[in-house]
């Protein structure tokens, strides 16, 4: 039997597969939908796996999406870029 739970206002499901003693994530960030394992047997322990891996994937989608934005209103110094 599956289980599930929402986290983040629903933004990211947790929920278990079959044949599986771990914890899964999904989340739709920047238009793709993701899905992890969280490698974790816990439910607390994978709630705190799947919190961090949405932060970081809307970080990245923000940061590239800024990026993006930057480039083409011309506000982008390359030098920037090469620093990071």
């Amino acid at each position: 039997m599956e289980k599930r739970h929402e986290l983040m206002g629903g933004k990211v499901q947790l929920f278990t597969r079959p044949n599986s003693k771990f914890w899964y994530c999904e989340a739709t960030v920047g238009g793709r939908q993701r899905r992890i394992s969280t490698k974790k047997e816990n439910l607390a322990l994978a709630k705190d796996v799947a919190k961090d891996w949405y932060l970081t994937l809307e970080g990245k989608a923000h940061a590239c999406s800024a990026t993006i934005w930057m480039r083409k209103s011309g506000n982008l110094d390359e030098n920037f870029l090469a620093a990071i």
